[in-house]
């Protein structure tokens, strides 16, 4: 369907005789919400390439229609193209800032720090907007003290009042070690599971593995050695190799659970706090 659309909107160009109906027609889609459509006709008046103006407005038109149906990988790729039009230095400060909003959204949160640095800051609004956002992509990153050192330069440049994201940048979440919950099973099954907040897989793994035990030690005493060795010997070791990676994985989760609540909660506050800086 996708292609049959490009197919058309390509077919019908030639009967388009100047880059002001281009625009017309991709500003007339948008209003009709046929987002998609927009952003095709926009990328035309960018084909035929005529006044650096024209094209802004093209850019423009296109950036929002990507926006508004949340395609924000091929808003990335699309920004990236722009920047080889030859456009004035504003315009291409407006695309950075587009990016790092862009970047931001798709979590890639080191690209969007580090593209901050680069952006010429055009108003105060937007200066506090990528401001935060540094922070909770530092936050994102769990690179908590640097995000504490840059809220506090913030709060107190802006004479923000505030006490609840300090006291929470003091209280960070409780981590587990992975490595201590895989050395943890190494030494008695099923505690690296317990460790990680699991206790019924723990005693599980603790039951199948001393089974596997008791088994290989019964068909030995009986004489089926290689039973033991090979069923018996094979199911322990399952369960062993098994319990270790599986306390590794349950830690990683658990770790990952408490680090999206706190963070969810921070940056909530974060914006909350800041929202009378942005109202001004």
């Amino acid at each position: 369907m996708r292609f049959l659309l490009i197919c058309s909107f390509l077919s019908i160009t030639c009967f388009v005789k100047s880059q002001e109906n281009l625009l017309k027609i991709a500003d007339s889609f948008y209003t009709e919400k046929k987002y998609f459509e927009a952003s095709l006709w926009a990328e035309l008046v960018l084909y035929k390439n005529n006044t650096a103006t024209e094209n802004m407005q093209a850019i423009r038109l296109k950036i929002k229609a990507l926006k508004t149906i949340k395609s924000n990988i091929e808003l990335s790729d699309f920004i990236a193209n722009c920047y080889i039009l030859d456009l004035p230095d504003s315009f291409r400060n407006d695309l950075l800032y587009e990016e790092i909003l862009n970047d931001y959204l798709l979590k890639k949160y080191e690209q969007s720090i580090n593209l901050s640095q680069y952006y010429l800051t055009v108003n105060f609004e937007q200066k506090a907007i990528l401001e935060l956002l540094k922070i909770i992509s530092y936050n994102e990153l769990q690179e908590w003290k640097t995000a504490d050192s840059l809220w506090q330069i913030f709060s107190s440049k802006n004479e923000v009042k505030d006490s609840v994201v300090a006291k929470m940048y003091k209280n960070l979440p409780h981590l587990k070690s992975e490595k201590k919950a895989a050395t943890l099973s190494s030494l008695l099954p099923g505690a690296g599971e317990m460790y990680a907040g699991k206790a019924f897989e723990g005693i599980a793994n603790f039951i199948f593995q001393g089974a596997s035990i008791y088994t290989g030690v019964a068909w030995w005493q009986r004489s089926y050695k290689l039973s033991s060795v090979l069923v018996a010997g094979s199911f322990w070791s399952s369960f062993y190799d098994g319990g270790k990676r599986r306390a590794k994985n349950l830690v990683r989760q658990y770790n990952k659970k408490q680090i999206t609540t706190y963070n969810e909660q921070l940056n909530k506050q974060i914006l909350a706090t800041a929202k009378t800086i942005l109202k001004k």
